[in-house]
């Protein structure tokens, strides 16, 4: 799917790859885009506020991420490198969270290319708050990490 905005005289223009799995996907889950649009709405002062302190919590990654004024939803942005090693691994996640719902990987809900005229693109990732995930058995959460650069434990 693609769509056009003009914002601020500038084209945006918006991809989203795979947009039927991924509406599969939310609807495993009991998502419908109208929860995203409610979620989502860039009118809300709550996501205008997020979107603005969103680049306060960024991680050794460098990726700039909010949550949605209810906290159903992150966004976050993405390197060429980590688009292109998930659209690489996607259908495999894909199979798997079909398979097994149950599973505790997180929720990926969409994945965008955005560009600005005269800009490079920008991808970015919909996913469903893991805070949020009801669950007895969750003792613990950790952020995973795929690089163990600057990322070694020091032994106390």
């Amino acid at each position: 799917m693609e769509e056009n905005y003009n914002l601020i005289d500038k084209r945006i223009q918006c991809n989203e790859y795979a947009p039927d799995v991924f509406a599969h996907l939310r609807e495993l889950d009991g998502y419908t885009i109208d929860d995203l649009k409610k979620s989502l709405d860039p009118c809300l002062n709550q996501n205008i506020k997020n979107i603005f302190k969103a680049g306060e919590g960024m991680g050794k990654s460098g990726s700039f991420f909010f949550f949605s004024h209810d906290d159903r939803f992150l966004i976050k942005t993405m390197t060429s490198d980590d688009f292109e090693s998930f659209m690489n691994l996607f259908i495999t996640y894909f199979y798997h969270i079909n398979r097994d719902n149950s599973s505790l990987l997180a929720r990926v809900y969409g994945v965008f290319q955005i560009t600005l005229e005269d800009m490079k693109p920008c991808y970015l990732m919909l996913m469903g708050n893991t805070k949020n995930v009801p669950s007895d058995n969750i003792y613990k959460m950790f952020d995973l990490k795929g690089s163990i650069t600057k990322r070694l434990v020091k032994p106390d």
